[in-house]
């Protein structure tokens, strides 16, 4: 007997989206094998309606809210795998536990490389966990080492990275002619860390400023990206305000941010990526720079060295990593449902 697999979906955060939406499009163009159900945060219901039309018109599409999946909670108990975004929210709490109570197997994203098991907490509760899936080995060592179970945590890569540096859009360029046309990709840093840096959002902005200011021949235009979750603007000093899309990686060959995930997308494709961390100290904050993908600079003196010759990377290596991200998190998902539909076959027999 055939059973069409009934994949629900929450994704809270743009990163998440990114991870996801290459399984996603795959997903819904086998609607003969499943059916697929997306609550989304508005930020991410835009994205997918202007970017990605096939899952816009053949996904069934909500704006999520723990009102909403309780209301929709009968509906949503018929699903087969889970899919879940991790970024410490109640909505995720909550959809957590409905897997929980029904015995729903139910996957978590976490596409960042650091705080791994607060990001499946809310306000002191513990998400269900049944799979999480992360970047890669180290990442995995990480959560674990956080308090996560080690046969909960899975490497898979990053299906959104693999569709950059795979070629699939329309940012491998590169120019043959060098620009100095920079980005500054903001970061929720105080978010994230407090004071415990030493610096913030601002402190980064302003460092690339001031060398900008110093090096007028190194930079052309100047555009501030900030962080969807970032809540205040620093003074722009000129810059122009504008939300990041990757596309833009066509016009800008010069990448400045602290730790945003746009920073490997440059560095896939081939641009100069720099992580800026004004601090006197060695601790490098910064995944990508620390594993050699992109670079980092302190201060306006090695800014200026890095745009007179920036060194060759190890990103090359990473994108050939990335290969099969997208399929390893299919199969993860087709495995898990394919387990929880056989079960609904024997409860119908």
């Amino acid at each position: 007997m055939h059973v069409r697999k009934f994949i629900c979906v929450l994704i809270a955060e743009k990163g998440a989206a990114d991870f996801v939406i290459a399984a996603l499009e795959d997903l819904v163009n086998k609607q003969d094998e499943y059916r697929t159900r997306i609550y989304a945060s508005e930020l991410v219901l835009d994205f997918i309606k202007r970017y990605h039309s096939q899952i816009a018109s053949k996904a069934e599409l909500f704006l999520s809210g723990c009102e909403l999946l309780n209301a929709h909670s009968t509906v949503i108990s018929a699903a087969h795998c889970f899919l879940s975004s991790a970024t410490s929210r109640r909505v995720e709490l909550e959809f957590s536990n409905i897997a929980k109570v029904v015995g729903i197997p139910i996957i978590h994203i976490v596409d960042a490389h650091y705080g791994f098991f607060k990001r499946t907490v809310f306000s002191g509760s513990r998400y269900y966990i049944d799979k999480i899936v992360v970047i890669d080995e180290e990442c995995k060592k990480v959560a674990i080492s956080e308090g996560l179970q080690d046969d909960a945590v899975i490497s898979i890569g990053h299906p959104g990275w693999e569709t950059i540096a795979s070629g699939k859009l329309p940012v491998q360029k590169k120019q043959t002619k060098m620009n100095r046309n920079s980005l500054f990709l903001g970061a929720p840093i105080e978010r994230d860390y407090g004071q415990n840096l030493g610096f913030n959002e601002s402190n980064a902005w302003n460092l690339l400023v001031e060398a900008w200011r110093e090096l007028p021949l190194m930079f052309n235009k100047v555009i501030y990206c900030p962080h969807p979750q970032q809540t205040e603007i620093p003074e722009l000093h000129g810059a122009e305000l504008v939300t990041y899309d990757t596309e833009m990686l066509l016009e800008f060959n010069q990448v400045f941010g602290v730790f945003s995930a746009p920073l490997i997308h440059a560095a896939l494709v081939g641009c100069i990526s720099i992580s800026l961390q004004p601090v006197e100290h060695d601790d490098d904050i910064c995944a990508f720079s620390r594993k050699g993908y992109i670079q980092r600079a302190t201060s306006i003196l090695e800014i200026r060295g890095l745009l007179e010759k920036y060194p060759e990377s190890n990103c090359r290596n990473f994108a050939q990593k990335l290969n099969g991200s997208n399929s390893r998190l299919l199969h993860l998902i087709y495995e898990l449902a394919v387990i929880n539909s056989a079960q609904d076959v024997g409860s119908v027999q």
